[in-house]
């Protein structure tokens, strides 16, 4: 007698949900019973977002960063991918905007964040239309002659040093609230100090502990055309510019998780409140050591990326250490059944970062026999293509030349 298939639902096709699914499939040989996986994401296609800057100086790169869904699963099984956006989670089924319900087993929330624009284009949801609106930037990098990044974490950093190396004639202002660029926390304070000379080898004038606001520059309004002063108070100078990009902060939506209670609250939990599941400050899942959401009523529901408070900095690398942990925990839980399989912990994550400004610069923190800074890693790992060939590769595609 055949059983049913397993449901598991995966809301979020970047590097976690894609980073899952492609170790699932790594895994699966040792299940004995079918499995259907169903892909939600709000974009019709994938979106290589660390390669976004290189678009905005370069346009035609932009052919490289969006892959369609197509090839992502084998055909004939039961796997789809459905194009929506995330309403409501709850125990056993999930609600799009669009009003369908989807029933599954197993849940994996991969749902991300979103920063300001170039580096990810908020409410759009065709690659076309993403297409079309980086062209318009990167018109108005064309005519700008005086260009201003506020912020300088890893997104300020690249974003600048793009600018610089595609248009060394351009004046480039980079204002920083903090006294280091890329100040996170771990991070040497030696690659920090790198990232900042970097920066200023560049030709960029770097603006540090000055914090300023920029009258209708904010997350809906990340990029500003038009002449304009602004103020430094700590500086006491006034800079020129005619054109500023917003490169600060992150925004993760979590709200989904409002809908979701225990099955059997009222005799289980009964002071369960949906908001104990969700960091208040960040907006970030609570993740357990296995990647289940942190509530024992959730076995069954994991999370990971930038929508989970896993790891203290939310990276597409630490999608890549996260999600074969996470792949073979479900494959465990499915084995199993209704018992208690002992499941595994998710590793901890290398203090790596690499930047790059440009095909052939950048700045590296990686623990390979110590700390290593500099352009030749960078230049090695990142700088070249920004990952699009991998990704393209996770996708079962072949990436196309630029």
């Amino acid at each position: 007698m055949s059983r049913s298939p397993v449901k598991i639902v995966v809301v979020g096709g970047s590097y976690g949900g894609v980073g899952f699914i492609s170790n699932y499939f790594k895994e699966a040989k040792k299940l004995q019973r079918p499995v259907e996986i169903t892909l939600i994401d709000r974009r019709d296609y994938r979106h290589n977002c660390l390669g976004s800057f290189r678009a905005l100086v370069q346009p035609d790169f932009s052919t490289a960063l969006w892959a369609p869904y197509t090839s992502l699963f084998p055909q004939g099984q039961g796997h789809k991918v459905v194009q929506g956006s995330l309403k409501e989670v709850h125990h056993h089924h999930i609600v799009l905007e669009s009003g369908d319900s989807i029933a599954f087993d197993y849940l994996v929330l991969a749902t991300g964040s979103y920063n300001p624009a170039p580096a990810k284009i908020q409410g759009i949801t065709s690659y076309k239309q993403a297409v079309a609106l980086n062209e318009q930037y990167h018109k108005a990098v064309q005519a700008a002659r005086h260009i201003t990044v506020v912020g300088a974490g890893a997104c300020g950093v690249e974003l600048a040093g793009e600018i610089a190396h595609a248009f060394p004639d351009k004046k480039l202002t980079v204002i920083h609230a903090g006294a280091r660029p890329v100040d996170y926390p771990g991070f040497a304070d030696e690659f920090k100090a790198a990232a900042a000379k970097h920066l200023r080898d560049l030709g960029i004038d770097l603006v540090l502990n000055e914090r300023v606001s920029v009258e209708g520059l904010d997350m809906e309004h990340p990029v500003l055309e038009g002449r304009r002063q602004i103020q430094l108070k700590c500086q006491q100078r006034t800079i020129e510019t005619d054109l500023v990009f917003l490169s600060t902060g992150y925004v993760v939506d979590t709200s989904y998780l409002r809908t979701l209670v225990p099955e059997n609250k009222a005799a289980d939990y009964p002071n369960f409140d949906p908001s104990s599941l969700v960091d208040q400050r960040t907006h970030r899942i609570k993740a357990n050591a296995h990647m289940q959401i942190d509530h024992p009523a959730f076995a069954h529901i994991f999370t990971i990326g930038d929508c989970s408070n896993a790891y203290e900095t939310a990276t597409a690398a630490s999608c890549t250490y996260a999600s074969p942990i996470l792949a073979k925990n479900v494959i465990k839980l499915i084995q199993d059944g209704n018992g208690s399989p002992s499941l595994l912990t998710k590793p901890d994550l290398p203090k790596v970062m690499l930047l790059a400004t440009g095909p052939r610069n950048g700045v590296a923190m990686l623990p390979i026999f110590g700390t290593r800074f500099g352009n030749f890693f960078a230049r090695m790992l990142k700088s070249k293509d920004l990952f699009s060939k991998m990704m393209w590769q996770s996708m079962n595609l072949e990436a196309p030349r630029v």
